[in-house]
């Protein structure tokens, strides 16, 4: 994700004109997709780690996960009020539409408004069309405005990511950069970190995660009669902040099973099951000049939809 900065900078002007169940619509297949792949990763082996004897290991890792998008991600319906008093401030419209405009609330929907993976070009709704929405009838607004200002922009929603709209994978991803350690008494701990970046008028991005394993070959007597077969249950959790606006939280939890492969060194076959969960923090103020919402305060949160999980694999 450091590597496109251009994408970044989009993605966080367009987060932050939006509000309330627009947000996190827009921002939900982040949500899912960086959840998934922040979920991933953690396990490739049940075997405790042994080296010389010893009950102790290392294994390093490096990757880059890929997420696919569902169809049912690339768009939402829009939906938004605007005070009559707001509106006509904020366009710098003559006074006298308060007369005209008889209600003191005006609301706004727009069918499959793209979400961050969605369509590029982004819709917008006119001073006309917000007005015909709520059955003002806009024949005596001619007098009263020029320049075309009935038809000047009045909600201008943002599009998705720049050339994802086509792809059936989320373009980008934190990478994967971690170590797994091996204890005593058939336990692991694995560690991710990437050290906080500032980038130039767009923000930090971080991650930091953990995992706890803990091998249950010898609880399983069939397993235990097995010399291939191990198997572990593991527990995750990770941490990403992007931009200094969206702030990820995931966890996940498996039951494992692996086959190693003692004559061919490091070879193997993994699988598991088990729960996982992703959720989205917004926290940000829309800016000054967005019609209607300047200095809103945002404070959301978006729930991924991941739950079940299972994964099989070859090392």
């Amino acid at each position: 994700i450091f590597l496109v900065y251009p994408i970044q900078a989009d993605l966080k002007d367009d987060v932050v004109k939006l509000v309330e169940e627009n947000a996190t619509n827009y921002i939900h297949p982040l949500t899912n997709s960086l959840g998934v792949a922040m979920n991933s990763g953690w396990y490739n082996s049940s075997k405790s780690y042994r080296f010389m004897l010893l009950p102790f290991g290392l294994q390093i890792t490096i990757g880059t996960p890929i997420t696919m998008i569902n169809k049912d991600l690339r768009s939402y319906d829009f939906k938004a009020t605007i005070t009559r008093d707001a509106l006509i401030t904020d366009m710098g419209l003559p006074s006298q539409l308060n007369n005209l405009i008889t209600k003191e609330n005006l609301t706004v929907e727009v069918k499959e408004s793209p979400t961050c993976v969605g369509k590029e070009e982004g819709p917008t709704v006119t001073l006309r069309e917000l007005l015909q929405q709520n059955d003002i009838n806009t024949a005596d607004f001619d007098t009263i405005l020029t320049n075309g200002e009935l038809d000047q922009v009045v909600f201008a929603l943002p599009g998705g990511i720049p050339n994802t709209a086509d792809l059936s994978f989320m373009p980008f991803t934190l990478p994967v950069l971690g170590v797994n350690i091996g204890l005593p008494f058939h336990f692991k701990v694995g560690l991710r970190m990437f050290p906080a970046l500032t980038v130039p008028e767009i923000g930090k991005i971080s991650q930091f995660g953990m995992k706890f394993q803990y091998e249950i070959t010898d609880l399983i007597p069939i397993f235990a009669q097995l010399p291939l077969l191990h198997s572990s249950i593991h527990y995750a959790f990770n941490r990403a902040n992007l931009f200094d606006l969206l702030s990820l939280s995931n966890w996940t939890a498996m039951w494992n099973i692996s086959g190693d492969f003692k004559f061919i060194f490091g070879l193997g076959v993994f699988a598991g099951v088990g729960i996982q969960s992703s959720t989205m923090k917004l926290d940000y103020t829309v800016p000054a000049d967005v019609v209607g919402l300047g200095g809103t305060k945002v404070d959301l949160t978006d729930k991924g939809d991941n739950s079940l999980v299972a994964q099989l694999g070859l090392r």
